[in-house]
């Protein structure tokens, strides 16, 4: 469960100049940033899941099948 009386960092990260700042400094003029992130945090999570799942988990597991292919093991790394 996210905490929405902090910003999620980790999903914030991945998403650097995705949100403009003067959107988020016009959101800012009316609401509070727990606010904001209650909002923009699942949708910044799903962000993450998706970019995880469909990119990174991919990568990492073709990697490792061409890790066996090649028989590097843990210990030659």
């Amino acid at each position: 469960m996210l905490n929405y009386n902090a910003s999620p960092q980790s999903c914030l990260w991945l998403t650097r100049e995705l949100l403009p700042a003067y959107l988020m400094t016009f959101l800012k003029k009316y609401f509070s940033a727990s606010i904001i992130y209650k909002h923009i945090s699942p949708l910044l999570n799903d962000f993450q899941v998706e970019l995880y799942g469909e990119i990174w988990l991919c990568h990492n597991v073709l990697f490792y099948v061409w890790e066996e292919s090649q028989e590097i093991s843990a210990s030659s790394k």
